[in-house]
């Protein structure tokens, strides 16, 4: 019988870790990850937010594009939360750090979806990123081709990949 491959043994995590280790240059692995993410999972866009010092907004500030889809980094260097959302952002990622809609069709009406449709996003996931309890940012994948369902492991895997990337904008790895 075939052993079950854990979420530790996924061959992304260990190239991801690979490209880590392999480059000197914190920003250009992160980069690489990022396209690799996003080629693993088909994805349109990868990118990082990072929270600002004052919890009311976040800047875009790595991102990732396949080739079909326009690059978003520069529309979003500030980001008002209040302008997206009827809550504080780090509400979002209360219940377990993963706030995943995989088909922003059904999603509720309001700001938020009216911005992720307008850049012709079928489906989303953001992980957040925490630093001693505290919100700081977040890891997103954009699916623009079609809505998408992704299994447990897979969220899974994104949040290995965002707590390894997040020790990459920290200087730890």
């Amino acid at each position: 019988m075939k052993k079950k491959r854990t979420i530790y043994e996924s061959a992304i995590i260990e190239n991801a870790l690979d490209v880590i280790f392999g480059q000197s240059d914190a920003a250009s692995a992160i980069h690489t990850v990022l396209g690799m993410l996003g080629e693993h999972f088909s994805a349109g866009r990868a990118y990082i937010f990072e929270d600002g010092i004052d919890n009311l907004g976040g800047k875009n500030t790595y991102e990732w594009c396949a080739a079909q889809v326009a690059p978003q980094e520069d529309n979003f260097k500030h980001v008002s939360y209040k302008d997206v959302l009827d809550c504080p952002i780090s509400e979002l990622f209360e219940e377990n750090s993963v706030w995943y809609r995989s088909d922003l069709s059904k999603m509720e009406d309001g700001p938020l979806k009216e911005l992720l449709l307008k850049q012709n996003i079928k489906a989303v996931i953001l992980v957040a990123l925490f630093e001693y309890g505290d919100f700081v940012g977040f890891i997103g994948l954009d699916f623009c081709d079609a809505p998408k369902e992704l299994s447990s492991e897979q969220i899974e895997i994104l949040r290995v990949m965002a707590k390894i990337i997040f020790y990459v904008i920290l200087g730890l790895v």
